[in-house]
Protein backbone atom coordinates (compact mmCIF):
# COMPACT_ATOMS: atom_id res chain seq x y z
CA UNK A 1 0.00 0.00 0.00
CA UNK A 2 1.07 3.45 -0.82
CA UNK A 3 0.04 6.95 -0.94
CA UNK A 4 -2.07 6.58 -4.02
CA UNK A 5 -3.75 3.46 -2.64
CA UNK A 6 -4.68 5.92 -0.02
CA UNK A 7 -6.07 8.34 -2.52
CA UNK A 8 -8.25 6.03 -3.96
CA UNK A 9 -9.61 4.63 -0.42
CA UNK A 10 -10.39 8.12 0.38
CA UNK A 11 -12.69 8.56 -2.70
CA UNK A 12 -14.20 5.22 -2.58
CA UNK A 13 -15.08 6.39 1.38
CA UNK A 14 -16.07 9.60 0.02
CA UNK A 15 -18.21 7.99 -3.12
CA UNK A 16 -19.88 5.39 -0.66
CA UNK A 17 -21.46 8.56 1.49
CA UNK A 18 -22.13 10.30 -1.18
CA UNK A 19 -23.92 7.47 -3.22
CA UNK A 20 -25.52 6.81 0.32
CA UNK A 21 -27.10 10.17 0.79
CA UNK A 22 -27.93 10.26 -3.05
CA UNK A 23 -29.34 7.29 -3.15
CA UNK A 24 -29.32 4.80 -6.50
CA UNK A 25 -32.54 6.82 -8.21
CA UNK A 26 -29.60 10.05 -8.65
CA UNK A 27 -27.00 8.35 -9.56
CA UNK A 28 -28.08 6.76 -12.54
CA UNK A 29 -29.63 9.99 -13.51
CA UNK A 30 -26.80 12.76 -12.61
CA UNK A 31 -24.28 10.07 -14.52
CA UNK A 32 -26.62 9.09 -17.26
CA UNK A 33 -26.27 12.91 -18.88
CA UNK A 34 -25.55 16.50 -17.85
CA UNK A 35 -29.38 18.67 -18.72
CA UNK A 36 -29.86 20.25 -15.71
CA UNK A 37 -33.62 19.40 -16.36
CA UNK A 38 -33.06 15.60 -16.07
CA UNK A 39 -31.30 16.20 -12.90
CA UNK A 40 -34.39 18.18 -11.65
CA UNK A 41 -36.30 15.14 -12.73
CA UNK A 42 -33.88 12.53 -10.98
CA UNK A 43 -34.37 14.99 -7.29
CA UNK A 44 -38.28 15.00 -7.37
CA UNK A 45 -38.33 11.13 -7.93
CA UNK A 46 -35.87 10.87 -5.18
CA UNK A 47 -37.44 12.79 -2.78
CA UNK A 48 -41.17 10.93 -3.72
CA UNK A 49 -38.80 7.63 -2.29
CA UNK A 50 -40.46 8.16 1.04
CA UNK A 51 -41.17 4.02 2.15
CA UNK A 52 -38.67 3.39 4.87
CA UNK A 53 -37.39 0.19 3.55
CA UNK A 54 -37.57 1.58 -0.38
CA UNK A 55 -35.62 4.45 0.59
CA UNK A 56 -32.56 2.59 2.89
CA UNK A 57 -32.46 0.37 -0.06
CA UNK A 58 -32.20 3.23 -2.38
CA UNK A 59 -29.27 4.53 -0.41
CA UNK A 60 -27.52 1.09 -0.11
CA UNK A 61 -27.68 0.72 -3.99
CA UNK A 62 -26.59 4.23 -4.31
CA UNK A 63 -23.76 3.72 -2.43
CA UNK A 64 -22.67 0.82 -3.93
CA UNK A 65 -23.21 2.51 -7.64
CA UNK A 66 -20.97 5.57 -6.45
CA UNK A 67 -18.19 3.32 -5.00
CA UNK A 68 -17.84 1.22 -8.00
CA UNK A 69 -17.72 4.22 -10.30
CA UNK A 70 -15.25 5.52 -8.09
CA UNK A 71 -13.21 2.25 -8.32
CA UNK A 72 -13.64 2.34 -12.06
CA UNK A 73 -12.62 6.55 -12.47
CA UNK A 74 -9.14 5.28 -10.33
CA UNK A 75 -8.61 2.14 -13.31
CA UNK A 76 -9.46 4.49 -16.40
CA UNK A 77 -7.00 7.73 -14.87
CA UNK A 78 -4.44 5.39 -14.22
CA UNK A 79 -3.21 5.36 -17.54
CA UNK A 80 -2.76 8.60 -18.23
CA UNK A 81 -1.58 9.46 -14.88
CA UNK A 82 1.38 6.82 -15.28
CA UNK A 83 3.09 9.62 -17.53
CA UNK A 84 3.48 12.07 -15.51
CA UNK A 85 7.04 11.55 -14.06
CA UNK A 86 6.03 12.33 -10.29
CA UNK A 87 3.07 10.13 -10.91
CA UNK A 88 4.88 6.57 -13.21
CA UNK A 89 6.33 4.72 -10.23
CA UNK A 90 4.08 5.22 -7.08
CA UNK A 91 1.47 4.64 -9.89
CA UNK A 92 2.96 1.31 -11.04
CA UNK A 93 3.40 0.31 -6.97
CA UNK A 94 -0.23 0.85 -6.14
CA UNK A 95 -1.78 -2.41 -4.98
CA UNK A 96 -5.29 -1.26 -5.97
CA UNK A 97 -4.00 -0.78 -9.06
CA UNK A 98 -2.85 -3.83 -9.56
CA UNK A 99 -5.73 -5.93 -8.64
CA UNK A 100 -7.69 -3.96 -10.62
CA UNK A 101 -5.83 -4.58 -13.90
CA UNK A 102 -5.55 -8.42 -12.61
CA UNK A 103 -9.70 -8.26 -12.79
CA UNK A 104 -10.38 -5.65 -15.58
CA UNK A 105 -7.19 -6.05 -17.42
CA UNK A 106 -5.86 -2.59 -18.48
CA UNK A 107 -8.08 0.71 -19.86
CA UNK A 108 -9.34 0.97 -23.52
CA UNK A 109 -6.79 2.18 -26.00
CA UNK A 110 -8.46 5.32 -26.54
CA UNK A 111 -7.24 6.67 -23.69
CA UNK A 112 -3.64 6.72 -24.16
CA UNK A 113 -4.24 9.83 -26.42
CA UNK A 114 -4.45 11.44 -23.05
CA UNK A 115 -1.10 10.00 -23.14
CA UNK A 116 0.21 13.00 -25.65
CA UNK A 117 -1.23 15.57 -23.40
CA UNK A 118 1.33 14.71 -20.41
CA UNK A 119 4.30 13.13 -21.71
CA UNK A 120 7.02 16.08 -21.91
CA UNK A 121 10.15 13.61 -22.29
CA UNK A 122 9.86 13.44 -26.35
CA UNK A 123 10.25 9.60 -26.01
CA UNK A 124 6.50 8.05 -27.11
CA UNK A 125 4.80 6.43 -24.34
CA UNK A 126 5.14 3.04 -25.31
CA UNK A 127 3.83 0.28 -22.86
CA UNK A 128 0.31 -0.65 -23.31
CA UNK A 129 0.66 -2.34 -19.31
CA UNK A 130 0.80 -0.81 -16.33
CA UNK A 131 3.18 -2.44 -14.65
CA UNK A 132 5.07 -4.24 -17.42
CA UNK A 133 7.50 -7.37 -16.29
CA UNK A 134 10.91 -5.76 -17.16
CA UNK A 135 14.10 -7.78 -16.79
CA UNK A 136 15.67 -7.69 -13.38
CA UNK A 137 18.76 -4.39 -12.83
CA UNK A 138 22.19 -5.23 -13.77
CA UNK A 139 25.23 -3.81 -12.42
CA UNK A 140 26.57 -0.72 -14.64
CA UNK A 141 28.96 -1.73 -17.26
CA UNK A 142 32.58 0.01 -17.12
CA UNK A 143 32.79 3.37 -18.38
CA UNK A 144 36.39 1.75 -20.53
CA UNK A 145 33.81 0.74 -22.65
CA UNK A 146 33.16 4.23 -24.74
CA UNK A 147 36.96 3.89 -25.55
CA UNK A 148 36.75 0.28 -27.49
CA UNK A 149 37.83 0.51 -30.67
CA UNK A 150 34.81 -1.08 -32.34
CA UNK A 151 32.74 1.22 -30.91
CA UNK A 152 34.18 4.15 -31.68
CA UNK A 153 34.21 2.97 -35.23
CA UNK A 154 30.49 2.57 -35.04
CA UNK A 155 30.11 5.90 -33.62
CA UNK A 156 31.11 7.29 -37.13
CA UNK A 157 28.96 5.99 -39.10
CA UNK A 158 25.98 7.44 -36.36
CA UNK A 159 24.83 10.63 -37.62
CA UNK A 160 22.24 13.33 -36.34
CA UNK A 161 18.79 13.49 -38.38
CA UNK A 162 17.11 16.76 -38.37
CA UNK A 163 13.78 18.15 -39.82
CA UNK A 164 11.84 20.87 -40.14
CA UNK A 165 8.27 20.34 -37.80
CA UNK A 166 5.66 21.71 -36.45
CA UNK A 167 6.83 23.56 -33.32
CA UNK A 168 10.54 23.98 -34.51
CA UNK A 169 13.35 21.92 -35.42
CA UNK A 170 13.19 17.92 -34.41
CA UNK A 171 16.06 16.28 -33.72
CA UNK A 172 17.72 12.65 -33.56
CA UNK A 173 20.03 10.04 -34.71
CA UNK A 174 20.22 7.95 -37.18
CA UNK A 175 23.03 4.77 -38.61
CA UNK A 176 23.46 3.43 -42.15
CA UNK A 177 22.85 -0.51 -42.87
CA UNK A 178 22.89 -0.44 -46.59
CA UNK A 179 24.76 1.79 -49.24
CA UNK A 180 22.42 5.34 -49.32
CA UNK A 181 19.95 3.94 -46.61
CA UNK A 182 19.83 5.09 -42.86
CA UNK A 183 17.56 3.96 -40.14
CA UNK A 184 16.10 5.97 -37.21
CA UNK A 185 12.68 5.85 -35.39
CA UNK A 186 9.99 6.43 -36.89
CA UNK A 187 8.71 9.79 -34.50
CA UNK A 188 11.58 11.23 -34.95
CA UNK A 189 10.69 11.92 -38.96
CA UNK A 190 6.92 12.14 -38.27
CA UNK A 191 5.38 14.98 -39.63
CA UNK A 192 8.80 16.85 -40.42
CA UNK A 193 10.28 18.05 -44.07
CA UNK A 194 13.30 19.01 -45.07
CA UNK A 195 15.18 16.33 -43.33
CA UNK A 196 18.93 16.21 -43.65
CA UNK A 197 21.43 13.83 -42.31
CA UNK A 198 24.59 15.17 -40.75
CA UNK A 199 27.80 13.25 -40.29
CA UNK A 200 30.03 13.65 -36.68
CA UNK A 201 32.34 16.00 -39.01
CA UNK A 202 29.05 18.40 -39.99
CA UNK A 203 28.71 17.74 -43.41
CA UNK A 204 24.94 17.30 -44.64
CA UNK A 205 23.08 15.37 -46.60
CA UNK A 206 19.44 15.91 -47.42
CA UNK A 207 17.13 12.82 -47.24
CA UNK A 208 13.63 11.42 -48.33
CA UNK A 209 11.55 9.02 -46.10
CA UNK A 210 11.63 5.84 -47.65
CA UNK A 211 9.71 3.40 -45.29
CA UNK A 212 8.19 4.89 -42.43
CA UNK A 213 5.98 2.54 -40.15
CA UNK A 214 4.53 3.97 -36.64
CA UNK A 215 3.42 0.21 -35.28
CA UNK A 216 7.42 -0.66 -34.76
CA UNK A 217 8.62 3.37 -34.61
CA UNK A 218 11.23 2.70 -37.32
CA UNK A 219 11.67 4.89 -40.38
CA UNK A 220 14.39 4.41 -43.28
CA UNK A 221 15.76 7.42 -45.01
CA UNK A 222 17.20 7.21 -48.77
CA UNK A 223 20.84 9.78 -48.76
CA UNK A 224 21.66 9.79 -52.55
CA UNK A 225 24.92 11.38 -51.84
CA UNK A 226 25.54 9.70 -48.59
CA UNK A 227 29.05 8.04 -48.94
CA UNK A 228 29.53 4.94 -48.61
CA UNK A 229 30.02 2.84 -44.81
CA UNK A 230 27.36 0.86 -43.52
CA UNK A 231 26.92 -1.11 -40.13
CA UNK A 232 26.12 -4.71 -39.49
CA UNK A 233 23.48 -5.78 -37.99
CA UNK A 234 23.57 -9.27 -35.63
CA UNK A 235 20.29 -10.99 -35.53
CA UNK A 236 21.38 -13.24 -33.00
CA UNK A 237 19.57 -12.44 -29.16
CA UNK A 238 22.39 -10.82 -26.76
CA UNK A 239 22.54 -12.70 -23.92
CA UNK A 240 21.47 -10.93 -20.33
CA UNK A 241 25.02 -8.27 -19.50
CA UNK A 242 26.24 -8.25 -22.52
CA UNK A 243 28.09 -4.71 -23.07
CA UNK A 244 27.60 -2.00 -26.06
CA UNK A 245 27.04 1.49 -26.41
CA UNK A 246 24.01 3.89 -27.08
CA UNK A 247 25.44 5.86 -29.22
CA UNK A 248 23.45 9.16 -30.52
CA UNK A 249 22.87 13.30 -30.36
CA UNK A 250 20.80 13.43 -27.26
CA UNK A 251 18.87 17.10 -26.88
CA UNK A 252 19.81 17.42 -30.38
CA UNK A 253 23.96 18.47 -29.14
CA UNK A 254 27.41 16.47 -29.52
CA UNK A 255 27.50 12.82 -30.84
CA UNK A 256 27.53 10.82 -26.99
CA UNK A 257 28.77 7.29 -26.46
CA UNK A 258 26.71 5.68 -23.40
CA UNK A 259 28.10 2.67 -21.86
CA UNK A 260 25.15 0.11 -21.81
CA UNK A 261 24.15 -3.48 -20.73
CA UNK A 262 21.56 -5.79 -21.56
CA UNK A 263 19.26 -6.09 -18.90
CA UNK A 264 17.13 -8.40 -21.00
CA UNK A 265 15.55 -9.33 -24.07
CA UNK A 266 11.74 -10.19 -24.87
CA UNK A 267 8.52 -9.34 -26.11
CA UNK A 268 5.88 -6.62 -24.84
CA UNK A 269 2.80 -5.23 -25.63
CA UNK A 270 2.80 -1.57 -26.38
CA UNK A 271 1.17 1.53 -28.20
CA UNK A 272 2.09 2.85 -31.27
CA UNK A 273 3.63 6.10 -31.60
CA UNK A 274 0.34 7.81 -31.35
CA UNK A 275 -0.66 5.76 -28.98
CA UNK A 276 -3.84 4.98 -30.46
CA UNK A 277 -3.53 0.79 -30.19
CA UNK A 278 -1.10 -1.26 -29.13
CA UNK A 279 1.37 -3.65 -30.94
CA UNK A 280 3.60 -6.48 -29.94
CA UNK A 281 7.72 -5.67 -30.10
CA UNK A 282 11.04 -7.36 -29.55
CA UNK A 283 13.07 -5.56 -27.85
CA UNK A 284 15.95 -4.74 -25.17
CA UNK A 285 15.67 -3.51 -22.03
CA UNK A 286 19.43 -1.75 -21.44
CA UNK A 287 21.22 0.01 -18.44
CA UNK A 288 21.67 2.90 -20.18
CA UNK A 289 21.37 6.61 -19.89
CA UNK A 290 19.76 8.34 -23.10
CA UNK A 291 17.46 11.09 -23.16
CA UNK A 292 15.69 12.41 -26.36
CA UNK A 293 17.67 13.02 -29.51
CA UNK A 294 19.17 9.87 -28.60
CA UNK A 295 16.08 8.05 -30.55
CA UNK A 296 16.77 6.16 -33.76
CA UNK A 297 20.66 5.66 -32.87
CA UNK A 298 22.10 2.29 -32.28
CA UNK A 299 22.71 -0.05 -29.94
CA UNK A 300 26.12 -1.54 -30.59
CA UNK A 301 28.33 -4.38 -29.13
CA UNK A 302 31.70 -4.67 -28.17
CA UNK A 303 32.37 -5.77 -31.69
CA UNK A 304 30.43 -2.78 -33.08
CA UNK A 305 27.66 -4.79 -34.76
CA UNK A 306 24.33 -3.44 -34.00
CA UNK A 307 21.73 -5.18 -31.81
CA UNK A 308 19.13 -2.85 -32.08
CA UNK A 309 17.79 1.17 -32.23
CA UNK A 310 16.97 3.37 -29.49
CA UNK A 311 13.38 4.70 -29.47
CA UNK A 312 12.28 4.92 -25.82
CA UNK A 313 13.37 5.71 -22.16
CA UNK A 314 11.58 6.18 -18.93
CA UNK A 315 12.16 9.29 -17.45
CA UNK A 316 14.91 10.71 -14.99
CA UNK A 317 16.25 6.67 -15.04
CA UNK A 318 18.96 4.51 -16.14
CA UNK A 319 17.01 2.34 -18.11
CA UNK A 320 16.60 2.50 -21.87
CA UNK A 321 14.59 0.16 -24.59
CA UNK A 322 15.75 -0.53 -27.93
CA UNK A 323 13.80 -2.67 -30.80
CA UNK A 324 14.95 -5.25 -32.26
CA UNK A 325 12.88 -6.21 -35.06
Amino acid sequence: MNWVDGVILLAFALALLSGYHRGVVMQLFSWGGFILGIIAGALRVSRKITHAKVKRADQIAGAVVAAVLALLAAWMLSLPAKAVSSLGPSIKKSAILRGEYAVLSRPPDFLASILSLLNHTGFPQVFAELNPSLAPGVQAPPASIASNRAILAAAELTFKIEGDGCEGRVDGSGFPVEPHLVITAAHVVAGTKNTVIIKPNGDRFPATVVYWDPDTDIAVLRVGTLPRGDLNVDEEVASRNTDGAAIGYPGGGKRTISVARVRGHAEYAQYDIYSQHTVDRVIYVLRAMVIPGNSGGPFVDTNGRVLGMIYAAPSATTSSFTTTR
